[in-house]
């Protein structure tokens, strides 16, 4: 239990954050679009339905909420690792929300800023979406390092083409079922070199 690392997206960030906040032996967190920022992200998300967000927008629930608000706790944890990514325009994050719990991180996080959900998927492979939480869980106890701004921040702008990984070069049983192709279908493409 000296070497825990804990994943969350989502609402799972919020849960991450707290846990962090609270757990010493969770060295590292990676985050991908955790939720805070409850007033704005209760007013902006779109994972509420207009009712539900009429009764979350009401005084008394963010009251109730509010010990909880992951930008009072991201910059108590006690990881010495954090990493948050963050997509742009995101339906369950509004971008202000975002900006927010971001200036809350210690300033020793990482934080990666995608223009859209297209720019995110084409910064990585898939299937490498913990190397970077294994890579810090390998490393021996690290001090809290505070690195320039522009080495911890980094933007991704918008792309509008789909990711390289998802055209070729991935193994189909990765590839979104759209587009994987049995062995036999590929077979039958290929055009028949026993005829002249």
């Amino acid at each position: 239990m000296n070497r825990v690392g804990m994943f969350g997206t989502g609402s799972g960030g919020s849960i991450a954050i707290l846990s962090s906040a609270a757990d010493a032996r969770i060295r590292v967190l990676d985050l991908l679009g955790p939720w805070g920022d409850w007033p704005r992200w209760v007013a902006g998300t779109k994972v509420l339905s207009d009712g539900e967000r009429a009764t979350y927008a009401k005084r008394d629930f963010l009251d109730k909420v509010a010990p909880l608000e992951p930008v009072t706790w991201l910059p108590k944890i006690k990881a010495r690792a954090l990493r948050i990514q963050d997509v742009r325009n995101n339906k369950a994050m509004p971008d202000d929300a975002q900006e927010k719990l971001e200036s809350a991180a210690p300033d020793f996080a990482e934080i990666n800023q995608f223009g859209n959900g297209a720019a995110f998927l084409a910064s990585d492979s898939p299937g490498n979406l913990f190397e970077w939480m294994k890579g810090q869980l390998k490393t021996e106890e690290k001090s809290l390092t505070v690195s320039a701004k522009s080495q911890r921040i980094h933007f991704f702008p918008a792309v509008d083409a789909a990711p390289s990984w998802l055209k070729a070069g991935v193994p189909d049983s990765q590839k979104p079922p759209a587009e994987a192709k049995s062995k036999e279908a590929k077979e039958k493409e290929k055009p028949d070199q026993n005829h002249n």
